[in-house]
């Protein structure tokens, strides 16, 4: 599905709604962008500062794939996302994937 002003709209609602339901130990903050060449093999990641988390979502995704990849970067502030590591055993381990079962019932009940 293409991104049309409603899904602009439930997109600002949605976050509101994770922030407030699902809160991080940081703040978050979610931007939708054209990712550089060194990450083009994602749909979006994490950044963890020493301040907040920053999802990166790649801006040619359409509405629904960027739901998903919100979903499951969200997932990694939640379950205590340390940045910084290559692993991905480490960065998509079961505290993870617990993350992601919560995070997709709150989207459910959205």
């Amino acid at each position: 599905m293409a991104w049309t002003k409603q899904n602009k709209k439930t997109w600002r609602k949605l976050l509101c709604y994770f922030k407030r339901t699902l809160p991080s130990i940081k703040k978050v903050h979610v931007r939708r962008i054209k990712l550089p060449k060194c990450r083009r093999e994602y749909q979006g990641y994490v950044i963890d500062t020493s301040k907040a988390y920053y999802i990166f979502i790649d801006k040619t995704l359409t509405y629904d794939p960027a739901i998903d990849t919100l979903i499951e970067e969200w997932a990694h502030t939640i379950a205590g996302f340390k940045g910084g590591t290559e692993n991905e055993l480490e960065d998509h381990g079961a505290a993870w994937g617990r993350a992601v079962s919560k995070v997709k019932q709150a989207y459910l009940k959205f």
